[in-house]
């Protein structure tokens, strides 16, 4: 399975040469909110807590060095990197609150959990 929907740069899961890419990786979570808190706007629920592109931007470009540095056997062709912007899409719209149709912290928080 690895390498069609989930693969090596993933924002959940390390890359299969290099760890377990099966199991939620709460650190890559960790990671991701300190990218909010850094990059995400202000919403209704205070600042720095819609999660926005700008935000996945930053987070996934780091993620590739990481991995570009641990994994001598990356595969990032361009069909991996088209999967990569559709989990992005796919969290942005999917996950977004009942209220304000916006992807903000408190949110995201429940589903990645």
């Amino acid at each position: 399975m690895h390498g069609r929907f989930e693969g090596d740069v993933s924002s959940t899961r390390p890359d299969h040469a290099v760890g377990d890419s099966v199991n939620f990786n709460s650190t890559f979570y960790d990671e991701l909110l300190s990218y909010v808190a850094q990059y995400a706007d202000d919403g209704p629920e205070g600042p720095k807590t819609v999660v926005n592109i700008k935000t996945f931007q930053e987070f996934k470009f780091n993620r590739f060095n990481e991995d570009q540095q641990q994994d001598k056997q990356l595969q990032f062709h361009i069909g991996r990197q088209l999967t990569t912007y559709t989990e992005v899409a796919f969290i942005l719209e999917l996950f977004q609150d009942g209220e304000f149709l916006l992807l903000n912290s408190k949110s995201h928080s429940k589903f990645s959990l």
